[in-house]
């Protein structure tokens, strides 16, 4: 995994700040966990053991205002805003990496 951004004023957001703890972890560690383009495959069983999370399903449902979630797969609606990798530069090689990662699961989410 490469370098990652984090903003600290999603603490100051109304939309986070109204989450539940477990909500905000679930939000953080997807936020972690994924690609470049804000794409994650859901293994459930690991996300709780590296969360304590129980119901991993429920609390990633719970998040369906920012994330995805169609089978075992999410995807952060404004990861790659956020990541600061927009207006997309189809020569940048990071960008690249974003297309790529978008063409290989944009089927996954129809």
């Amino acid at each position: 995994m490469g370098v990652k951004f984090t903003d600290a004023n999603k603490w100051d957001d109304v939309w986070f700040s109204q989450l539940t703890m477990e909500q905000k972890v679930m939000f953080i560690y997807l936020c972690d966990m994924c690609d470049i383009a804000g794409f994650l495959e859901i293994n459930e069983r690991l996300i709780n053991l590296r969360t304590g999370i129980e119901d991993v399903r429920g609390t990633v449902e719970s998040l369906s205002k920012s994330v995805i979630y169609k089978g075992d797969h999410v995807w952060i609606k404004k990861y790659i805003k956020h990541q600061r990798n927009l207006p997309i530069n189809t020569n940048n090689g990071a960008h690249k990496s974003i297309l790529s990662s978008i063409k290989m699961n944009i089927d996954k989410f129809p």
